[in-house]
């Protein structure tokens, strides 16, 4: 790669909640800048990989495109400081359209094809979009969005409908800045409607930066992306860090490519992926044979890691894993155990990453000792700028200079973090704080079960009781499992229930949500609707 002059982020540029107490130096002012720089350097070698679509370009062959496509944002009048929402799936449509916006200055706001047309309605309106992306198979879901009156001014761009009228008109490259927003990603929304996180050009730089450096990427890394590109993870851990290097990235459909995770490993020579903890579970769960000889390691948060899954797939497979935590408001990760594997710490999601601090503060916003719970809070470079148009949110979650972000955990004495869980999933049973993780990971022990997922549910006496919900791999009972937690937790944690999901007639999966998280409110609503009147 070119020698380049590191440029010293002005951190007085930034909200307090940006800051860190130390000197950050980044390499390029704008995500599309870092990859001009990748293809000047390396113009002919391959940079991505669609099998699905057969497609694959270098960097200077995907340059070519986006230079195209900016140039087609230009003539349809969408400049610098508007907005677009990609309708996509994974494909080269999106990301030609991905970069090309960000050469321009210009929004991406990724949409998650599977919503429904009034969630993906209400995202459009919320986030303000000048156009919307999508494919042919998506026109019907499309027609129905804009059946809203209210999106009358959104253009709506099928993309085998674009053309550009003069190929040859040269599209200038736009200042773009650092400071200047670049994605606005909506969270899940666990309570109410979904919150469009704010990231900026520094987000994307410096998590993808500090991520590529932490695993040692280099310009031979190649990447498995499959986790959905609407989905900040799949973004930064499998296309920007990657890049950053110098490296390359194969793209695969989420929802097909896990039966042939080992083959495509080793068919296109993969060195990294991340995941969530459950896809780890279902390639066990599927029993498949490894083929290759490259995967160095492979990226895992979202949700607490099983420890149980973690040394069975470790044990079946011989690659380690790399646990970590973060979220979409910190653009990723925000910590992860060290690299090599000889470096991590079990139990822990690891140190803070250079781009960021991490602290614990209890109920009043104290900073609290080492190996006291309280919440995780988080302040640095890759910390969203704010929650779009939510001004009254972003005073409560940004107070103090920090990122409060919902979750339980402490800090060791070494400086090694752990989660424990959303607040939202807490049990609290007879003034006892219980987490879901410390049960799963037991259920996931005795052979019979493939996945588990517990929850907290109303309990007259105690606050909460527990229930647990199991998929069973081989014939098992209700009261062989309870058998099996004997002596293996505290009375107190044993669960009130455990429900086999194999009986249930309308119920066949742990419900899950498009990166695979498990969907612990869906569980508890089931609960509420189907089963709280027959325990």
């Amino acid at each position: 790669m070119e020698n380049r002059k590191l440029i010293q982020v002005n951190q007085e540029l930034l909200p307090s909640h940006q800051r860190i107490g130390r000197d950050f130096f980044i390499k390029h002012t704008s995500v599309y800048e870092l990859f001009k720089s990748q293809a000047n350097a390396y113009p002919q070698k391959c940079f991505i990989i669609f099998p699905e679509y057969n497609v694959r370009f270098s960097y200077e062959e995907l340059d070519s495109k986006i230079t195209e496509q900016a140039l087609y944002l230009r003539q349809k009048r969408i400049v610098k400081g508007d907005r677009i929402g990609l309708v996509l799936p994974t494909s080269p449509d999106f990301i030609v359209l991905y970069f090309a916006a960000f050469r321009e200055g210009i929004t991406v706001v990724p949409i998650n094809p599977d919503l429904s047309p009034p969630e993906i309605d209400y995202i459009v309106a919320d986030a303000q979009v000048k156009a919307v992306f999508y494919n042919e198979p998506l026109s019907k879901k499309i027609s129905d969005v804009r059946k809203n009156t209210g999106l009358s001014k959104v253009a709506f761009i099928n993309t085998s409908d674009i053309s550009i009228t003069d190929p040859k008109e040269k599209a200038e490259l736009p200042a773009v800045h650092y400071t200047d927003e670049a994605l606005i990603i909506y969270t899940s929304g666990t309570t109410g409607k979904p919150k469009g996180a704010v990231l900026s050009h520094l987000n994307l730089l410096a998590d993808s930066q500090v991520i590529s450096e932490w695993f040692q990427f280099t310009p031979d890394t190649r990447a498995l992306c499959i986790l959905p590109l609407f989905h900040n993870n799949g973004q930064v851990i499998t296309l920007l860090a990657p890049l950053s290097a110098g490296g390359s990235t194969v793209m695969v459909p989420p929802k097909t490519s896990l039966r042939l995770f080992w083959s495509i490993t080793k068919e296109y020579n993969v060195n990294w992926t991340s995941v969530m903890p459950s896809i780890l579970a279902i390639i066990l769960s599927l029993k498949l044979k490894r083929k290759d000889s490259s995967m160095a390691g492979i990226i895992c948060g979202g949700q607490v890691l099983n420890a149980e899954v973690r040394t069975q797939f470790e044990n079946t497979f011989q690659v380690p894993i790399f646990e970590g935590y973060g979220l979409t408001e910190t653009t990723s990760f925000a910590c992860f155990n060290k690299f090599p594997k000889n470096k991590r710490k079990f139990g822990s999601v690891g140190r803070a990453l250079p781009s960021n601090d991490v602290g614990i503060f209890d109920e009043n916003d104290k900073e609290v000792a080492p190996g006291k719970e309280g919440e995780i809070c988080i302040r640095g470079l890759n910390v969203m700028t704010k929650y779009f148009g939510l001004d009254e949110v972003n005073k409560k979650v940004l107070r103090g200079g920090w990122f409060h972000s919902g979750d339980y955990g402490y800090i060791d004495a070494d400086g090694y973090i752990c989660f424990k869980t959303r607040k939202d999933y807490l049990i609290k049973k007879g003034g006892e704080n219980i987490y879901p993780s410390e049960i799963e990971n037991v259920l996931f022990g005795h052979r019979a079960v493939d996945e588990c997922a517990v929850i907290g549910v109303p309990n007259e006496l105690l606050g909460q009781d527990i229930v647990a919900f199991v998929k069973l791999n081989s014939k098992c009972t209700e009261d062989i499992l309870l058998e099996y937690l004997t002596n293996k937790l505290a009375h107190y944690k044993y669960p009130k229930r455990i429900i086999i999901i194999d009986e249930l007639a309308d119920l066949d999966d742990i419900p899950k949500g498009p990166t695979k998280k498990v969907l612990y409110k869906v569980l508890s609503e089931y609960y509420d609707r189907r089963l709280k009147t027959s325990i």
